[in-house]
């Protein structure tokens, strides 16, 4: 069985008329009955029964009516899904956090070309926003997905395809001493602190430790890279940051472990998006060739 034969049965099982089946398909009637004999004898039992003038289904006619529906549509959906390959529909856009440039995902473009060369026909729009306008995009479907630097939360119809998990730290300028290599909230208590992004969006687990202990953070966002480093500097702030395998702006020694914290990085989607295909062929590239090029890097 071919699936136009299952497509003759399918319009023939539907009208009980072999006339208005086959005018409906565009065929002769000749044409439709000779099909339907062809698949009745491939499977050695009748589909069909006449009686008195009046066409009905067979119990097998009935399960392949039943089951044959279910692969045709599987089927139509598969052949629309390429013709919009082909026709180049359906633009990805791709919500990029600020933050995580220079440092923290600097093989994002070579990703991103590696992808456009292995799927010549996928067009990437690209956003370079906040890291909290990339959880919003992501969340109002202004964006398909998003890549977020986060502490790991649960987000109501959001999944996170994490690529690295990096320890939380506070990095701070040459003019604060300390020996303690950790930090916990009540450490930052009325101090000046900076931020990628919102506590509440970025920083969900510290700021639900914060509410619970009823600890008052001095916070501000600052998403670019360069000027948190400014900030660390001049204005004395300290800095929720990312421990990196190979710091380069900043000391070794300049900063504290945030005791019980973590980052993700990732590739944050929705789960019930009208293009899920489309993000899954991206997410799943980009993962498998983030962690191929980590890999050689060792």
């Amino acid at each position: 069985m071919d699936i136009t034969q299952l497509r003759y049965f399918l319009a023939a099982a539907e009208t009980l008329n072999y006339t208005k089946a086959a005018k409906q398909l565009y065929i002769s009637r000749q044409a439709l009955r000779q099909s339907l004999t062809l698949l009745e004898k491939e499977f050695e039992t009748p589909l069909f029964e006449n009686r008195r003038n009046k066409l009905s289904l067979t119990p097998a006619g009935e399960y392949l009516c039943r089951t044959g529906r279910e692969a045709m549509e599987k089927f139509d959906l598969a052949a629309e899904g390429m013709k919009q390959f082909s026709r180049q529909e359906g633009i990805l856009t791709i919500a990029l956090s600020r933050s995580l440039f220079p440092f923290m995902l600097p093989e994002l473009d070579t990703l991103f070309k590696y992808f456009q060369e292995r799927y010549p026909t996928f067009r990437l729009d690209i956003l370079a926003v906040s890291n909290d306008e990339v959880i919003q995009a992501v969340t109002e479907k202004t964006a398909s997905c998003g890549f977020v630097v986060q502490m790991p939360c649960v987000r109501q119809g959001l999944t996170m395809d994490v690529l690295a998990q990096y320890d939380a730290i506070i990095s701070y300028g040459d003019h604060i001493r300390t020996d303690s290599k950790c930090m916990g909230p009540k450490d930052l208590e009325d101090r000046l602190c900076i931020g990628m992004g919102s506590l509440y969006e970025t920083m969900r687990p510290f700021y639900e430790t914060c509410r619970r202990e009823g600890i008052q953070i001095r916070y501000e966002v600052v998403p670019s890279t360069i000027d948190a480093f400014y900030r660390i500097s001049h204005d004395r702030a300290l800095a929720f940051d990312v421990l990196i395998e190979e710091p380069t702006f900043y000391d070794r020694g300049n900063y504290s472990v945030l005791e019980g914290y973590f980052w993700e990085i990732g590739i944050l989607h929705r789960e019930d998006s009208a293009q899920r295909d489309r993000e899954q062929i991206f997410c799943r590239f980009i993962k498998e060739e983030y962690l191929r090029l980590k890999r050689e890097k060792r």
